[in-house]
């Protein structure tokens, strides 16, 4: 009885995700997207971020490692997207590791007279096939059928996520290697105009 209803609440938390998505897709195609910055401790969010998938990250039998110096300071934009991105690299980076580590890392830089927060996760996970790596951020692609019946989703996610960083005055990049892992990396003004 107790595992139906782990199956019901997985279920209904993975449509839920789906929905949300859909409509945050929705909003940003049609320009009805809010942008709320607000200055906040990005370490705080990365904590919190850890500490909510690390029993994803161990029950696949990955480690979940943070780095984060102490001197990474405050960051002015939107939280909840920022929220949102790193949340579902974090998601992908559990569901598609196994036996392995997953990093949550972020520093401050200067571009130009600019200063950025660039964060990053990387994993030493299945990768993506050098063919795949133009498609990966259209809405509904997933890299393989094999690949979605074996992991799940909706290929919704990092379609997002890019709208998201975009709409911040930022960027998302990745590199990767099949059977090696893949590293996302999301670069973000440190105080966004807005």
């Amino acid at each position: 009885m107790a595992q139906d209803l782990q199956a019901i609440d997985g279920a209904a938390h993975q449509l839920l995700a789906v929905i949300s998505d859909v409509l945050d897709l929705s909003k940003l195609e049609t320009g009805l997207m809010e942008f709320t910055p607000a200055t906040f401790d990005p370490a705080e969010l990365m904590q919190a971020l850890t500490a909510k998938h690390a029993p994803a990250a161990h029950k696949t039998g990955n480690r979940l490692a943070l780095q984060c110096p102490p001197t990474l300071g405050a960051l002015h934009t939107d939280q909840a997207k920022v929220r949102q991105v790193l949340d579902n690299l974090l998601s992908n980076a559990c569901k598609f590791t196994r036996d392995g580590v997953i990093t949550l890392s972020a520093e401050r830089t200067a571009i130009g007279r600019a200063e950025w927060v660039k964060f990053t996760v990387a994993d030493t996970g299945i990768g993506i096939p050098p063919d795949k790596l133009d498609l990966i951020f259209q809405p509904f692609t997933q890299v393989d059928a094999s690949t979605t019946r074996r992991y799940g989703g909706t290929g919704l996610g990092l379609a997002v996520a890019r709208k998201f960083c975009e709409l911040m005055g930022g960027e998302i990049s990745l590199t990767s290697a099949v059977g090696q892992g893949t590293t996302f990396t999301v670069l973000l003004p440190a105080r966004a105009a807005g």
